[in-house]
């Protein structure tokens, strides 16, 4: 055992048995690289990393390798998912010097824990020109001994880099006096040419292989059909999800959909399943299905739901981070499936079951099959002259069998760390389909999971930590902490109207104000103040696998500027916005959540309030239509420039719509409301 045996990360217990003599990231190990002066080792991974188990097999349990490690080395295994804001950090340093990055990242620091060289995997023998493991250690034993000065310089410039890389990113930015007489016109249609040049019209999604969902992309083209009538954006969305949910990268069986395909039309998975991944997914759905009801999506949700029930959720009501892509050390045998298994099952139209998952005998993936289909059952059943009652029961009875087999299978690791962030990603994903389908008590779980993240992660301040685990909360919460709970409390105020969501998001959005905030450029910090694990702050500006929490904190200051009349919070966000802007327009791929926000900020803003008793009802038909250009304010905010004596005469519930300049007249229906903000 080494120290990490006190530790209660999954992805680090993982390797509390190494011969390697890890620390956990803190002073003592730094302390230790100070005192004995030696390089630090920083090995940054996660639990359901494959090539990080790949490697811990090679090398780290290598007793010849751990002694190497041991002797010249301070070594420091750290989860990416406790610690994101210094797994962006190194990881910026290795695609700098490397050109790439990926897990596992294997880092050299200083003992100020400043970079000087890194990588990501490397094999226990040299190999299509890759070094071997023993090769590297070496190299930089004999450079910290005879050429220290280098070591450092190296070191002094890759801070720089980190630093200017953040800076080129708002260098080109609008002053905010400008930006609100800006045209937008032509870098919006330039952005949206850029987004469609990089679709995979065959198949959906963005680029090529390996292919990964591009949630925040799909939902800002739903976000740019409302405003500009583009029925392309919609085809797109509608092209991706037929690939996406047809093929393999989604659990036929079981539910879920995993982080990535290996391929381009969507069919061969790396099988980890994030919790955030599917978050997205079941947001994204829920957007589409407000634009137009989909059968198929509202299936898709519902089985993504069981399984996020079925095998993430824990008992407290809060779900696990993710589940491993191998089980049995082998990557998806779990998920895959021998021919002459499924064939031998005693169903009805097990050929028709076989040749519409693309089942072979010989397998379709490595010996074996994934289940994937190329078309929807209606249509299958229509080639094949099936009775489409019986044709869609056979699929749900083969699914059923499949999912008892998997239940007698060894399952893949579970990551059972619950991260805050994540888990309110949810809350908005739930709320959606409250709106949409009541039989399966989504707004329950959102109400449910908001409450007991609240009493987790929050202390009586308002100051949040970011990681449970063991029974107990740790470390300082992120941006991204504060962003997504924000997020979830006005979702659930908006949903609701109740008050005490609203207080809840103001007093976190003065911490972020206070904590995070950059004066020189409007952006937020990754980091709180008092965060002293980073040497340099340095902020989440792009979208990677889940939103940029500086856009997601711009929407939020958007939204509850309105809610509650707050002119500081609306100015703070276009300021934002007009910092960005040009790389927004420049790069839509990366900075798709900053545009789709940004659409919401620069078009016509909508608020609306309803006044009586049958508010519900309003609310009920506000959220089951997509309607981004407006929300819903809280009560008592009602604009000044509305005639009063109008709502002398209205004895029953009714709507107010206001723009920036002007209030409607009251609304007295729930459809008269929806065809004033449509």
């Amino acid at each position: 055992m080494n120290h990490l045996i006190h530790e209660s990360s999954p992805y680090l217990l993982q390797h509390s048995h190494n011969p390697v003599n890890w620390f956990a990231w803190g002073s003592e190990a730094l302390e230790k690289a100070k005192g004995e002066d030696k390089p630090i080792l920083l090995s940054i991974g996660y639990s359901t990393c494959h090539w990080c188990h790949v490697m811990e097999r090679e090398s780290f349990e290598d007793e010849e390798t751990a002694a190497f490690m041991n002797a010249h080395f301070i070594n420091i295994k750290l989860d990416r998912e406790e610690f994101p804001e210094l797994d962006k950090i190194y990881m910026e340093a290795v695609q700098y010097l490397q050109g790439h990055g990926g897990w596992p990242l294997n880092v050299f620091l200083l003992p100020d824990k400043r970079p000087f060289f890194g990588g990501t995997y490397y094999p226990p023998f040299r190999r299509q020109n890759m070094p071997s493991w023993l090769d590297v250690l070496n190299n930089i034993r004999d450079a910290w001994i005879s050429r220290r000065q280098v070591v450092i310089e190296q070191a002094e410039k890759i801070a720089e880099l980190i630093q200017q890389g953040e800076v080129a990113l708002i260098k080109d930015a609008i002053a905010p006096a400008l930006f609100s007489k800006y045209s937008y016109k032509d870098d919006i249609n330039t952005a949206y040419i850029k987004l469609s040049a990089q679709f995979d019209r065959d198949h959906g999604g963005f680029g090529h292989a390996p292919k990964f969902p591009s949630f925040m992309a799909l939902s800002g083209l739903m976000h740019h059909h409302f405003y500009y009538q583009d029925n392309l954006a919609v085809e797109m969305v509608k092209t991706s999800f037929d690939g996406m949910l047809l093929g393999g990268i989604y659990d036929q069986v079981g539910g879920g959909i995993s982080r990535y395909a290996t391929d381009e039309a969507w069919n061969i998975p790396h099988f980890e399943k994030m919790l955030y991944d599917n978050a997205l997914l079941l947001e994204t759905l829920g957007l589409a299905c407000q634009n137009e009801s989909n059968a198929y999506y509202k299936e898709t949700a519902t089985a993504t739901l069981e399984f996020l029930q079925r095998e993430m959720k824990d008992d407290s009501g809060m779900y696990y981070s993710a589940l491993d892509a191998d089980s049995e050390g082998v990557e998806g045998k779990f998920y895959v499936w021998n021919y002459k298994e499924l064939k031998s099952l005693n169903l009805s139209n097990i050929d028709h079951l076989l040749s519409f998952y693309n089942v072979l005998p010989e397998g379709n993936w490595e010996h074996s099959n994934i289940l994937y289909a190329t078309e929807y059952a209606v249509a299958f059943a229509q080639k094949n002259e099936l009775n489409l009652s019986d044709w869609e029961e056979s699929i749900l009875e083969f699914k059923r069998a499949l999912l008892a087999r998997r239940k007698e299978r060894i399952r893949p690791g579970l990551d059972n760390k619950i991260i805050l962030s994540w888990n309110a990603m949810l809350i908005p994903a739930f709320l959606k389909w409250a709106s949409l389908d009541t039989d399966k008590g989504w707004s329950q779980n959102a109400l449910t999971l908001y409450n007991q993240l609240k009493i987790t992660f929050s202390d009586p301040d308002y100051y949040l930590s970011r990681v449970y685990t063991n029974g107990q909360s740790r470390l300082s919460g992120n941006l991204d902490d504060y962003a997504y709970m924000i997020r979830a409390a006005i979702e659930l105020h908006q949903f609701t109207g109740d008050s005490t969501y609203l207080a809840d998001a103001v007093k976190w959005t003065a911490i972020v104000l206070t904590e995070f905030n950059d004066p020189a450029d409007d952006l937020f910090y990754m980091t709180p103040e008092h965060n002293s694990d980073v040497f340099v702050r340095v902020k989440e500006l792009y979208d990677l696998s889940s939103p940029s929490s500086n856009a997601v904190m711009m929407e939020n200051l958007w939204l509850m500027g309105w809610i509650i009349d707050e002119l500081s919070y609306r100015d703070k966000a276009k300021h934002m916005l007009s910092k960005m802007w040009i790389s927004i327009t420049k790069y839509p791929l990366s900075f798709s959540y900053w545009l789709r926000a940004g659409l919401r900020i620069i078009n016509d803003f909508r608020s609306v309030e309803i006044i009586g008793s049958g508010d519900q009802s309003f609310r009920s038909a506000f959220h089951s239509h997509f309607l981004p250009g407006s929300i819903i304010k809280k009560a008592s905010f009602l604009s000044q420039s509305v005639d009063r004596s109008l709502l002398q005469h209205t004895d029953n519930t009714y709507a107010i719509v206001c723009s920036e300049a002007a209030c409607s007249n009251p609304l007295s229906t729930p459809e008269e409301l929806i065809n004033a903000l449509k």
